[in-house]
């Protein structure tokens, strides 16, 4: 799990991406009480999402599949994105409404990425990065998502700084 500051913040941000924060303490008890679940909220989501992707599908379909689980869980999404491919490339396609037809096709990588803004106004969520193959997906990340609190001290002592 991470729990990486937004910029000029000391407020945690959850994800699954192994980093870790810089928050001294606390910004508001709420997020310590409900952002783990909040954050295993997202990661339902992202993997409903994953699971979801396969050859033939457009990503109009995986977006429309995206927005509806978060209305579904009464989340608004940070930004109306859910994610890029990966390659020579980055693109962040689905933020264009005129890119809603392109079609999955076997071999596309793509990072499923998706937050949600919590009532303290942290950043909260997750990302996975899957292969289209002939027959689905693949996941190809695989990282806990247990959330753990990490102080200004062990940066410091991870990073030296």
């Amino acid at each position: 799990c991470t729990t990486v500051p937004p910029a000029k913040s000391s407020a945690p941000f959850w994800n699954r991406k192994p980093a870790v924060s810089a928050a001294a303490a606390p910004a508001a008890a709420s997020v310590y009480e409900s952002g783990p679940a909040h954050h295993q909220t997202m990661c339902a989501i992202v993997d409903e999402v994953g699971g979801a992707l396969a050859p033939g599908k457009t990503f109009g379909e995986v977006f429309d599949l995206a927005m509806s689980l978060y209305d579904q869980k009464g989340l608004k999404p940070f930004i109306p994105n859910i994610g890029h491919t990966i390659g020579l490339q980055v693109e962040e396609i689905w933020l264009y409404p005129e890119n809603a037809a392109l079609v999955l096709e076997p071999g596309i990588v793509l990072n499923l990425e998706m937050y949600t803004v919590h009532e303290t106004g942290e950043l909260i969520g997750d990302e996975e990065t899957y292969v289209i193959t002939e027959s689905g997906a693949r996941q190809i990340t695989h990282l806990p998502t247990a959330i753990r609190p990490v102080t200004k001290t062990d940066i410091s002592h991870t990073f030296g700084a």
